[in-house]
């Protein structure tokens, strides 16, 4: 009784180490098991059950740029963004639309001062060629009449020729040389106002490309959006920037950049800009900060007179009567 009483609890002690270790085998599965369900519902909301990130929900962004400027999906276009793959492609397609919405109408005010170009050309080269066509024919009344010399100017310089023959050679050759100095000096003239045109044109280049630059700057870029919508004129920022440059070189002929224009406007008007007041200004009587821009608004790029050192070409008839005369009054 005493040996069996006594292996008894042995016994129940070996059963319950077996049953022990089958606990300890079991345990660390199930406790993993019920980790990895529990943890991403509470510590790990980014994990998934095996452990791969799952990436935040996807949040579409209706907002996109075209030539420096911020746009939006209108309503109707938006449900066709869906992913962020349809939203690069919906992008793209709106981007290339606004951009050419620019580029077009940059294209029709370029087409229009062709234009202008190409018929002031036409009747000049109409008229040069009838002039032309007299003299080629030996026509000389109608060539004479053509570029408005008299018959009295034509008899004075006939006669002022045939005494320069009876001159010594000494007096002719001076006077040749005279002549030759005035052609000398045309020439002069045409090839420096061709140099100051083509400098010219250069000079505005460049700094329409310094504005445009100047606009993409972020801070730039969201001053000139919330101007253009609060005066509801696409563009107003911009020619405001320019009739601030064009201001300080008429103040004080001071030649500054796209960027000091921009600095100095947004020193001026950022406050009315940031409180969403510039509707009301631009509405109060007498005031109206937005510039009406007069020809091609460009920034002063160059420091000199303001006309050409010569004088304006011939474009008609009557042109080119007045230069005759002029040439006649010299030769007299």
């Amino acid at each position: 009784m005493t040996t069996s009483n006594s292996l008894e609890p042995v016994g129940t002690t070996g059963t319950d180490a077996a049953s022990a270790a089958q606990s300890v085998e079991t345990t660390p599965q199930s406790t993993t098991t019920q980790a990895a369900a529990t943890t991403p519902a509470t510590s790990s909301p980014g994990m998934s059950a095996t452990g791969e990130v799952i990436p935040p929900a996807y949040q579409p962004n209706h907002k996109f740029k075209a030539f420096g400027k911020e746009h939006e999906l209108e309503e109707f276009w938006r449900p066709l963004v869906k992913d962020p793959e349809s939203e690069k492609k919906v992008k793209d397609v709106f981007t290339k639309a606004y951009a050419f919405e620019d580029l077009k109408s940059r294209f029709d005010g370029t087409q229009s001062e062709f234009q202008q170009v190409s018929q002031e050309y036409e009747a000049l080269d109409r008229d040069v060629r009838k002039v032309t066509s007299f003299l080629n024919r030996g026509d000389l009344d109608n060539f004479f009449n053509s570029i408005g010399l008299s018959e009295q100017k034509i008899f004075d310089w006939a006669e002022q020729k045939i005494n320069q023959e009876n001159l010594p050679p000494e007096q002719k050759n001076a006077l040749r040389s005279q002549a030759m100095e005035r052609q000398r000096a045309y020439d002069l003239e045409q090839d420096k106002a061709e140099l100051e045109n083509r400098f010219q044109s250069q000079a505005v280049q460049t700094r329409t490309m310094q504005l445009e630059m100047t606009l993409l700057r972020p801070e730039i870029a969201q001053a000139a959006n919330s101007w253009d919508s609060q005066t509801g004129q696409q563009g107003s920022f911009r020619d405001l920037i320019i009739e601030e440059a064009q201001l300080a070189w008429h103040r004080g002929k001071t030649d500054i950049t796209a960027e000091q224009a921009a600095n100095l406007v947004l020193a001026k008007y950022g406050k009315l800009i940031s409180s969403g007041t510039v509707s009301q200004m631009q509405n109060s009587p007498g005031i109206s900060p937005t510039p009406q821009a007069t020809g091609k608004p460009v920034i002063p790029a160059v420091q000199g007179r303001g006309t050409s050192p010569i004088k304006k070409s011939p474009k008609s008839i009557d042109d080119l009567r007045d230069l005759a005369k002029e040439y006649a009054a010299q030769g007299s």
